[in-house]
């Protein structure tokens, strides 16, 4: 049972307040029993759509009996303006003219992440240290299983912790268990999740019990949608609950009563003498009988992990055996045999975080472009979306951060070996020629960087990583929300400065072409700013950005841009963003000067600048 909390959390947790998201699954019914059972002080909140299953709602009460008050948070604007009889979640496919996709989950955004977000802020308006803690495990679906436990959400402008990310669903069962509550009923009658009802993730099982009260709802709503497009004249006039994509690539809208009749069928045949469903066998809370039914069958809760793995497990997913010794002595792990340890929760950990390296840093520490496509091949590195980068897991990257420090690559991490790569006989004529060195970086020598472990250098650096850096230095700025790309210098593992790029934040130089240095952030360090504006402007021009831009105050003498061959072009006067329609909090307001590079600048322009 993972019913303990880790160290590292509980220091970075504090006095802090929790602010536990309830939505009356399994999950956050057992975050709620966590953060009780280990008494760390939160506030339940649910985020009402409207949409729920009557039994959500009955569930709710029971647990405000068990647990104690749970706030009810809505967005108003959306509530104040719906029907008699309606929620929130009908007037905003009203106010958007369509119902929510797969593709396009506005109700997700609008009708829980906003209340929840407004709420945060009031607490913090109040004086709190707020964490936003979340009922999600990593075995539930690819793109939760590369969360990290703690991260700075931006869209919420929070910390937000997961304390269940590494859970099986057996833990949760588990935990239930041991409080003596029973979970939802809708479990027990075989659903695999709850949410709104229907949601468009919605299973087969879970649309053919649809109650005919909510089927009159939908119906409703498609027939006025559809009635509206036919009058403002759409060429698909139809718009239905469930979106998909036909022939050509064109969306197919399916109406909520097909939808209840393709759920009733199975390759084409209906779905008949349905079996009991076994969601309270899952519970242990009926007798579980025969598991052969027809129809749509249950799957087994998960299993466990094994409790220890092998040195050469470890070794295939990029654990070098100095790795695996360090972990010995520092009790991440303890020993299981000769050649095995045993699995922990701090492991599994080390081996489920991600993190993200580039090809130039692989290649300045000595890894050959030919060990790169091995670990490729091995899957200890992983492509990302933006190219040249790669995403590898923490105890890899702890082996590959060793070898950048002057320990050498590890054996075990070069990537032909007898074991990974096929053996091919060749003649000494055949052999060969090694590889010529990686070019050097801007402002580096030929010499590897562990050669001189001070020295400055340009390294990747996500978005997330950025805001940390400019929330700590920056004098007078708070992070972006967003940007495109991140870039910093490092001086041997230290991050000393930090650049984002984004789009401009003018409207009007928002042409597709320009780019923004919308922060630039350093600790002091002598020519770390020069470095990073020439490495903005290298990576923007790569991107295919014809102009990059960014400004100083205009009291600041800007010597950084001149000795990196930047010049003034404009001075914006002051103007607060804060409005009537639309009130925002009112940072520093001063004139700024525009800053460009010389090059980019026609000759006109150059000759007008002083």
């Amino acid at each position: 049972m993972i019913a303990q909390l880790s160290a590292a959390s509980r220091r970075r947790l504090g006095d802090r307040l929790v602010l536990a998201s309830i939505s009356g699954g399994k999950d956050s019914t057992a975050l709620a029993l966590l953060l009780r059972e280990h008494d760390i002080p939160h506030v339940r909140v649910f985020a009402d759509t409207g949409f729920e299953a009557p039994e959500t709602y009955a569930y709710l009460d029971t647990l405000r009996a068990r647990l104690g008050p749970i706030t009810v948070l809505r967005n108003e604007a959306l509530w104040s303006s719906a029907l008699p009889g309606e929620e929130g979640m009908l007037t905003l496919i009203r106010h958007k003219r369509m119902f929510p996709s797969r593709l396009m989950r506005f109700c997700t955004q609008k009708l829980k992440l906003h209340p929840i977000r407004d709420h945060v802020h009031q607490l913090i308006d109040h004086g709190e240290d707020v964490v936003n803690a979340v009922g999600v495990r990593a075995a539930e679906s690819a793109a939760r299983a590369t969360m990290p436990e703690w991260e700075f959400w931006d869209e919420m402008d929070v910390d937000i912790w997961r304390p269940l990310i590494r859970w099986t669903e057996q833990d949760v069962i588990d935990m239930h268990r041991r409080h003596d509550l029973s979970p939802n009923p809708l479990y027990l009658a075989g659903a695999r999740r709850v949410g709104c009802n229907p949601c468009i993730h919605a299973r087969k099982s879970d649309l053919r019990r649809l109650p005919e009260s909510q089927l009159v709802k939908i119906r409703r709503v498609e027939d006025e949608l559809t009635a509206d497009a036919i009058a403002r004249g759409c060429d698909r006039p139809t718009r239905a609950f469930f979106q998909t994509r036909g022939d050509g690539g064109a969306l197919r809208f399916t109406p909520i009563d097909e939808v209840v009749r393709l759920a009733g069928l199975h390759r084409g045949k209906p779905i008949v003498d349905e079996a009991a469903p076994a969601g309270c066998v899952r519970w242990g809370l009926c007798d579980a009988g025969s598991t052969d039914t027809p129809g749509e069958s249950v799957s087994p809760p998960a299993q466990p992990p094994a409790p220890t793995i092998a040195h050469a497990e470890l070794e295939r997913l990029g654990v070098s055996r100095q790795t695996i010794a360090r972990y010995l002595e520092a009790g991440v792990v303890r020993p299981a045999g000769d050649d095995a340890v045993e699995r922990t929760s701090e492991l599994d950990r080390l081996l489920t975080e991600r993190c993200n390296v580039g090809r130039g840093y692989l290649l300045a520490i000595g890894v050959t472009p030919a060990t790169i496509a091995a670990w490729l091949r091995r899957k200890v590195l992983v492509r990302t979306d933006m190219r040249g980068f790669y995403t590898l897991s923490r105890a890899a990257f702890e082996s590959v951060r060793a070898a950048a420090r002057g320990s050498g690559l590890p054996r075990e991490l070069e990537g032909l070996t007898a074991e990974s790569e096929p053996a091919v006989e060749t003649t000494a004529a055949e052999v060969p020629a090694p590889a010529p060195a990686p070019p050097a970086a801007h402002g580096e020598d030929t010499a590897r960087v562990d050669a001189k472990p001070d020295r400055l250098r340009v390294v990747p650096c996500t978005i997330t990583r950025a805001r940390e850096f400019v929330r700590e230095h920056h004098r007078h700025h708070s992070p972006p929300v967003g940007g495109l790309f991140a870039i910093g210098v490092a001086r041997g593992c230290d991050l000393v400065a930090v650049a984002i790029v984004g789009r401009p934040v003018a409207r009007a130089l928002q042409d597709g072409a320009t780019a923004e240095i919308t922060r630039l952030c350093s600790r002091g360090e002598r020519n770390a700013c020069s470095m990073l504006l020439a490495a903005c402007r290298r990576t923007a021009a790569t991107l295919g950005y014809r102009r990059v831009i960014t400004y100083t105050l205009a009291s600041e003498p800007g010597t950084s841009l001149r000795a990196a061959g930047w010049q003034p072009t404009a001075t914006v006067r002051a103007r607060p963003w804060n409005c009537r329609s639309r009130p925002r909090q009112v940072g520093l307001v001063a004139d700024k000067r525009r800053w460009e590079p010389r090059s980019q600048l026609s000759s006109h322009e150059n000759k007008a600048q002083p």
